[in-house]
């Protein structure tokens, strides 16, 4: 795939299916917040940092309301009653899982991506990013990072929120195609003073049952972070976090950001 990601076939596949304590063995774990989410940190030791979540969803539909005629998938028509769509649909999510697509692209694909960057990034590994209340808020650095890369993005461009600083965008731009974003992981990050992205990596159609990836694009968006890293590895991007007023936009999806799209 890319001399940036160093790890055994096998031990990929099994990032897609395994619950998420399975990646404890591979860094520092916590419990966070009053649901007890978890998170986990990978310190080598290094100066930049890999963000991934480990939550996925499950789509399902509920039965049409009357005078609505709603168009059900294939693996859901048989389910009488929306707790069946959903048994249903777990089950399907699970089989999908150990063919590498299906809904869990979105993010294990980025959780596996993380398992081999441990030669040149920290990993970090949150929860509850689906729901708005991502587990990264609640990490504390063990050093200053020079930036923050998040795994979790459709396609093959980057987004970078709230961190707008010129050299950073400018730093992104020859290496990237700077889009449009709204709520990842990095987004709660901002309190650690350095710039971040999240970087897409070729998944599609995520928080649906036909959810794929693309490792061609996968492929593209590594060869892309190696010649930004390359030039701008060593680069401490640091960042300011700005004072939000309550009522705004951005003050509202820092509050309650589970109306989010990325």
């Amino acid at each position: 795939m890319s001399s940036l990601i160093d790890i055994d076939k096998e031990l990929f596949a099994q990032a897609f299916s395994k619950p998420s304590e399975w990646f404890s063995q591979f860094g520092e774990a916590w419990e966070c917040g009053p649901d007890k989410e978890l998170l986990i940190h990978q310190d080598n030791g290094k100066r930049l940092l890999v963000v991934a979540h480990l939550d996925t969803v499950t789509p399902y539909y509920a039965p049409p309301t009357k005078g609505l005629k709603l168009k059900r998938p294939r693996w859901a028509k048989k389910a009488k009653t929306q707790e069946q769509a959903i048994e249903v649909a777990i089950k399907q999510k699970d089989k999908l899982a150990k063919t590498l697509t299906g809904p869990v692209v979105d993010d294990r694909l980025g959780c596996a991506l993380a398992l081999g960057v441990s030669a040149w990034a920290d990993v970090l590994w949150t929860d509850g990013e689906e729901q708005g209340r991502s587990t990264a808020r609640y990490f504390d650095a063990p050093r200053d990072y020079n930036f923050i890369i998040g795994f979790d993005r459709r396609g093959t461009d980057v987004v970078t929120y709230q961190y707008q600083d010129l050299d950073w965008i400018n730093a992104l731009k020859t290496s990237f195609n700077v889009g449009q974003g709204t709520f990842s992981d990095i987004a709660v990050m901002d309190k650690l003073g350095v710039s971040a992205m999240n970087m897409g990596i070729g998944y599609y159609d995520e928080h649906t049952m036909k959810a794929y990836w693309n490792p061609q694009d996968t492929a593209l968006q590594m060869r892309r972070l190696q010649g930004f890293l390359k030039e701008f590895g060593g680069v401490e991007f640091s960042y300011t976090p700005k004072t939000v007023k309550t009522g705004t936009g951005l003050g509202n999806y820092y509050q309650n950001p589970a109306w989010y799209s990325y």
